[in-house]
């Protein structure tokens, strides 16, 4: 399991126009009811990512903990110029997923969940 797996994905997500809009495509065609993870895993593998669904899953819980103020400082530190690099302040932090991890904290205060559709079609 490795943050750093999620957070290469969703960088080249946002430094790739093309993979960006092939993401959005296949997310697009999953049923609304759909489990995402293993899709995006398939899809992230067949783009070179050592993506596995429990990153996906280590991702929804920063989020959820970060949504709700209860990172440790240990944690911030980490994200904070470490898995995520530093390009993005968050309010909590330097983080690098530009745009994408704010976008991704707003989803979740929004009631938009990490293990739905709705939540990457964002990406």
């Amino acid at each position: 399991m490795s943050l750093e797996n999620i957070g290469g994905f969703i960088q080249a997500l946002q430094q790739d126009a093309a993979l960006k809009q092939r993401f959005q495509s296949t997310v697009a065609t999953l049923p609304q009811d759909a489990d995402p993870a293993p899709h995006i895993v398939a899809f992230a593998r067949d783009e070179g990512h050592a993506l596995e669904t429990n990153d996906l899953a280590a991702f929804g819980d920063l989020l959820t903990r970060a949504r709700n103020d209860q990172l440790t400082d240990a944690e911030l530190d980490k994200v904070n110029g470490g898995i995520f690099g530093g390009v993005l302040n968050a309010g909590f932090g330097a983080m690098s997923l530009p745009g994408t991890l704010y976008g991704s904290l707003v989803n979740t205060q929004n009631g938009l969940d990490p293990s739905k559709r709705e939540f990457w079609l964002g990406f």
